[in-house]
C-alpha cells in the first residue's frame, strides 16, 4: 500500500488543479460578521478606515474541485477541518484568486477496520493586483 501512496504522491502533489476568482462583497462580509457576533466596527462599518472581512470569512470561499482529475478514489471523502491564516486583511471590494493543490497524501495510522488514505489540500488566495499571499488554508 505504501508503494501505491508514493506513486500517487509523485503524480499529484503540489500540482495546482483548481483556480477560481472571488470578489469579496462588502455587504456579504458585514452580514457574515453580524451572524458571527462580531462587534468591532472594522468588520461592520463599510466606511471604517480599516474595513475588512472577518478572518474566518475566507473559509466560505470554495473552489470548483476537491481533488485533481483522475485522482483515485479511496472511499468516501470528508472535510476534517480547516486551518486559516490571514497574513494581511482581506478588503471587501477586492478580488482574490484561489489556487488549490494537494499538499500531502498519507495513510492514517491507528486501529481501523481497513486502511485509510487521506489527501490534504492547501488553497492559497492571492490578490489580483499583488502577488502577496493573503491566506494559507489547509483542509
Amino acid at each position: 500500500m505504501d508503494a501505491d501512496i508514493e506513486e500517487i504522491r509523485e503524480k499529484y502533489l503540489n500540482l495546482n488543479f483548481d483556480e477560481k476568482q472571488f470578489t469579496i462583497d462588502p455587504e456579504t462580509t458585514i452580514q457574515y460578521a453580524k451572524l458571527c457576533g462580531e462587534t468591532a466596527d472594522r468588520f461592520l462599518d463599510a466606511d471604517h478606515e480599516e474595513f475588512q472581512a472577518p478572518p474566518a470569512f475566507i473559509a466560505c470561499l470554495s473552489g470548483s474541485r476537491m481533488l485533481p482529475k483522475g485522482f483515485p478514489r479511496f472511499g468516501i471523502g470528508m472535510d476534517a477541518g480547516k486551518g486559516v491564516e490571514c497574513l494581511q486583511p482581506v478588503r471587501p471590494g477586492s478580488t482574490v484568486t484561489g489556487k488549490t493543490h494537494l499538499h500531502d497524501i498519507y495513510t492514517k495510522t491507528g486501529w481501523r477496520p481497513t486502511s485509510m488514505q487521506s489527501p490534504t489540500t492547501k488553497r492559497t488566495l492571492r490578490t489580483r493586483c499583488f502577488e502577496d499571499t493573503l491566506i494559507l488554508w489547509s483542509s
